[in-house]
C-alpha cells in the first residue's frame, strides 16, 4: 500500500500551455512554469506561498491560485 506524504501548496497557474502548470525555479533563482508538479517550488503552508514576494506580483492575476498538493509513494 502506498502511503500519501504531508500535504505541501503549489502556486497553480491555468491557461498556460498543458494547463495546469505550477511556478518552478532553477538553482540559481530563474523561475519558469512547469507542466510537471514534481519540479516545482514547494511550501509547507498556505500562509508562506501567500507571503512569497514573487506570487504576490502576480496574484491578482485569476489564472494564479495556490493549490494543496500530496505525493503519494
Amino acid at each position: 500500500m502506498t502511503e500519501a506524504k504531508s500535504p505541501f501548496w503549489l502556486i497553480e497557474r491555468q491557461n498556460f500551455g498543458p494547463s495546469p502548470v505550477w511556478y518552478a525555479e532553477t538553482e540559481n533563482g530563474d523561475h519558469y512554469w512547469s507542466s510537471t508538479a514534481a519540479e516545482a517550488l514547494p511550501f509547507t503552508s498556505r500562509k508562506e506561498a501567500e507571503e512569497f514576494g514573487p506570487y504576490q506580483m502576480i496574484a491578482t492575476d485569476p489564472d494564479i491560485s495556490i493549490a494543496e498538493h500530496q505525493f503519494v509513494g
